[in-house]
């Protein structure tokens, strides 16, 4: 019974454990599918999005604002000595959102892109 106890006790220490880290905001498909050329005005764009993480200015009056979520995800066992070296591992999400304004605040153009990648520990790439 003893051995039960520390076997759980392990498990939920291990378990508490496991790590996730969020930064910026989720950019959902829903919200570049109404971002049309021409169109929609900067102030439509932050009232969607809120304020963009960077932005950028050319000479020519071109402006260009950044959005950019990342995420990951740090397996448990990857804290584990000894163990996290054959069993850790992360799994990472990213998202940007980069659009461009011309000189009178109008969408020109936006570009997204999305990916995922998951490493494994030292010994299991």
């Amino acid at each position: 019974m003893k051995k039960i106890v520390k076997l759980l006790t392990v498990v939920a220490i291990v378990g508490s454990l496991s790590a996730c880290y969020s930064t910026g905001k989720e950019i959902d498909s829903g919200t570049t599918s109404k971002l049309i050329k021409g169109e929609t005005t900067s102030t439509q764009v932050e009232a969607a999005l809120g304020k963009p993480q960077t932005t950028t200015k050319n000479s020519d009056g071109t402006v260009y604002w950044s959005y950019i979520y990342g995420n990951v995800d740090i397996n448990a066992a990857t804290y584990i000595p000894i163990v996290g070296l054959f069993a850790g591992g992360a799994k990472t999400e990213t998202q940007t959102l980069v659009i461009t304004f011309d000189s009178n605040n109008i969408v020109t153009d936006w570009t997204q892109s999305d990916s995922a990648t998951e490493s494994g520990s030292v010994f299991n790439n």
